[in-house]
Order: structure tokens, then sequence, then C-alpha cells
């Protein structure tokens, strides 16, 4: 019974783990969930902010989330975070923030 549990546990993470990002950001449409990019959208990242990070370096620093269907990306920075923000201290810096509450500049959209 319980080899047969983990079987299944198995099979739903390695299930949704497989499910590529532009498909699970269709399918849910917005999650606030960031989540580390995959090495497929190294490029696109690279491409969106405009760096040359190895693959691994952009995975390591480059998260993911779904916007409305879209893959939106941030690459975390030493005065660049990626998580929501803290709404009170943004506005006095006069950055916008999104209905989702993130720093609407620091994400991209991926294609």
């Amino acid at each position: 019974m319980i080899r047969n549990a983990v079987a299944v546990m198995l099979f739903w993470c390695s299930v949704a783990y497989a499910e590529s990002p532009t498909a699970l950001c269709a399918r849910v449409g917005t999650d606030d969930t960031t989540r580390p990019i995959p090495a497929d959208l190294v490029s696109a990242a690279n491409s969106a902010f405009k760096t040359a990070l190895p693959p691994q370096v952009a995975m390591d620093s480059t998260v993911f989330r779904c916007a409305e269907g879209h893959v939106l990306a941030c690459t975390a920075g030493a005065n660049l975070p990626c998580g929501k923000a803290n709404t009170p201290q943004i506005a006095r810096q006069s950055l916008h923030v999104d209905r989702h509450g993130f720093i609407a500049a620091f994400w991209k959209v991926l294609r």
C-alpha cells in the first residue's frame, strides 16, 4: 500500500515538473508562485533582460510566475528583489507595484 502511494506521488511530481512554464501558465492563467526557470528558458531570459548569464547562473538567479496566461521572469540581484513588494517602502521609492504585489519593472514577459 505504501509502495503504491509513493509510486503515485512520484508519478505526479514528474508530470508536474515535465510541464513547461508556457503550458503551465496557459493552463493556470495567474499564479503568484515564483519558480526557478528551467534550462530551456535561459536564452529567453537573457534576451528579455539583455544579459548573457551562463545557464546555471541564470537558472539559480531567475524565477518565473504566471500572469494572465503569460510567463513572466525576474532575475534577482543586489537591489532587484523578485518577491512581493513591501508596499509602504516601495511607495517611498516611487516604484510601480503591479496588481499582484510585485515590482513591475523587475518582471519581463518571456517569449
